[in-house]
């Protein structure tokens, strides 16, 4: 199995998640406080021929052994909002953080960067937090509020900076003392 084959399979088993979560159906939560959740793994078989020998000589016995790698996974949360969202309910503005969905963790193993997986997880969490926003809390006719995915990155990590500026997140303009020591990056969820 080539390199390119394994990232092939795993972009399908991300694509074949991706539209289970996409078209799941929503259960009604039990209490109206519980927020979605995504934890989702890309794995990855890899086929190792090894030929073992027993302590004879004349006796060799060939063995396949088959082990799975996690390539990769990202964890898909909701948080407040860190900025202020203004809204109009019956002709009064009102401040609100409202829950938007938020990356909490992307991780993707060494020998599988540089390769669209990164990419692919992240085209995943845009299809699941449209899907999230869909709600009748976050489309108002009276508001010009607009969802976005956001997450946060240290301020001193450049590459995971570039790379979700090349997917079009752009920084969050936040007061200073909000920071500390991280960036936050938005991407907008409209159509």
């Amino acid at each position: 199995t080539t390199n390119e084959q394994r990232i092939g399979d795993i972009q399908e088993q991300l694509a074949r998640r991706m539209n289970d979560m996409v078209n799941q159906k929503s259960e009604p939560s039990s209490t109206s406080s519980s927020m979605p959740h995504a934890f989702l793994v890309a794995t990855t078989t890899n086929s190792n021929d090894a030929l073992t020998s027993s302590a004879t000589q004349d006796n060799e016995s060939s063995r396949t052994t088959t082990t799975t790698r996690i390539a990769g996974f990202i964890e898909l949360g909701t948080m407040p909002s860190p900025v202020t969202i203004e809204k109009e309910w019956q002709g009064v503005k009102i401040a609100t953080r409202p829950e938007l969905p938020y990356v909490a963790n992307l991780v993707v193993e060494e020998s599988f960067r540089r390769q669209k997986l990164g990419y692919t997880m992240i085209q995943l969490a845009l299809k699941i937090a449209k899907k999230w926003c869909q709600g009748p809390d976050t489309s108002s006719s009276s508001s010009s509020f607009s969802p976005f995915l956001f997450l946060s990155v240290d301020q001193d990590n450049h590459g995971a900076l570039a790379f979700y500026k090349r997917l079009g997140f752009e920084e969050m303009r936040l007061p200073q003392e909000k920071l500390a020591g991280k960036v936050y990056l938005e991407k907008k969820l409209s159509s």
